[in-house]
């Protein structure tokens, strides 16, 4: 699994050092790059819903931009599962319908899900 960000590898971490939200709260803990068999990459990751209520209807919304700010792609994810249980992780991957190179490109996402 190849994960990608500003010109080398990288994989972000979430640290759970603090107490439970009382609503949904679900944040990407992991995101990156991955290369498929077909030699085109997907966003793929991990969220965890760090509230004590269940998030539904998760998804991750991204964006690919190139080293000089360029928007190369955009889009969301649904995890799976769509609904994150309390304190529970949740995987997401979509395929990019383009190749990219994953060392010059920088990749943001950010959650979005109802209560």
């Amino acid at each position: 699994m190849i994960f990608a960000s500003i010109a080398h590898p990288q994989v972000f971490e979430h640290q759970f050092q603090e107490q439970p939200w009382p609503d949904a709260n679900v944040i990407v803990i992991s995101q990156g790059l991955r290369l498929e068999a077909d030699g085109y990459y997907s966003v793929s990751g991990r969220v965890f819903n760090r509230g004590l209520k269940p998030a539904k209807n998760v998804r991750v919304v991204f964006e690919v931009r190139d080293i000089n700010g360029v928007l190369l792609a955009n889009g969301s994810a649904a995890t799976l599962p769509d609904e994150v249980q309390a304190t529970s992780y949740a995987d997401f991957r979509q395929k990019l319908l383009w190749r990219v190179d994953p060392w010059d490109v920088t990749l943001t996402t950010r959650t979005e899900w109802s209560q």
